[in-house]
């Protein structure tokens, strides 16, 4: 028996079966149902598991990638730095082999040229040959004038040597002379100071006896005084001039006075 709203129903036992067995079926569905919302749940569940450990994994081949990324990079850096050492050293070796090219070339030139100018004086040398005989004529006169040359510059060298031997002996002539006169003067000077020493020991003298002795020790030591200053000057120097004549100084005047050689005037 149903109960609804508008009253009791009474189901027949066929009825009953019947529902009982759709009810049985929709709990069945239900479960099935039930059950493949789980196992699909449970699918999605394992399937993003899945995609979680490929991301993971994917992740872990990434770092992987990256590692390698980096390892090739500095494999890449050290490439790039070799490949330009070598560069560098290909370069080097380029400009040495354009420089020997290019002193090869310029040896290759210099022959030409070297060849060219024996070639053009070859060919100056053929076109002169007739005037040979000329220029063998310009030679010896102009030998010739040399050679004169020579022979006048010798004569000009020999009379300049010939006036410098002359002025030579002139100066010397000039300096022995002029020496000689210094030494005479000199001499004279020794003489004129030894007189003028002497007076003035006599005055000295003098002027001592004047003031220690008496009037009579003054007059005779005047006359003493007068003898020896006349002895003084009795006491003179001779010299002897160059042509063997002799003469002496006056001591007042302070001339050559000619004499004999014991001083006697002449």
């Amino acid at each position: 028996m149903i109960s609804t709203q508008k009253g009791d129903l009474t189901l027949d036992e066929n009825t009953q079966m019947l529902v009982a067995g759709y009810l049985v079926v929709a709990l069945l569905i239900g479960l099935i149902v039930l059950f493949t919302s789980r196992r699909k749940f449970q699918g999605e569940a394992a399937s993003a598991q899945d995609r979680l450990d490929s991301i993971e994994a994917t992740l872990e081949k990434l770092q992987d990638t990256e590692e390698l990324l980096e390892i090739s990079a500095y494999d890449a850096s050290r490439t790039a730095t070799k490949l330009e050492s070598h560069l560098s050293a290909f370069n080097d070796i380029l400009v040495k082999a354009q420089n020997l090219a290019a002193e090869e070339r310029l040896a290759a030139l210099e022959v030409e040229l070297e060849e060219e100018i024996k070639r053009k004086e070859i060919a100056e040398l053929e076109s002169l040959e007739p005037d040979i005989e000329k220029l063998s004529e310009k030679f010896h006169e102009t030998l010739s004038r040399l050679v004169a040359a020579r022979e006048d510059l010798s004569k000009i060298q020999e009379q300049m040597a010939y006036i410098m031997k002359t002025e030579r002996d002139e100066q010397l002539e000039k300096i022995t002379s002029m020496n000689e006169e210094y030494e005479d003067t000199l001499s004279r000077i020794d003489a004129l100071e030894d007189l003028q020493r002497q007076r003035d020991d006599s005055k000295e003298e003098t002027t001592i006896m004047d003031l220690l002795g008496s009037e009579e020790g003054l007059d005779s030591g005047l006359g003493d005084d007068d003898s020896d200053y006349d002895e003084d000057e009795e006491e003179i120097e001779i010299y002897e001039d160059e042509d063997g004549t002799y003469y002496y100084i006056d001591p007042d005047s302070g001339d050559e006075v000619p004499c004999d050689d014991e001083g006697n005037p002449l």
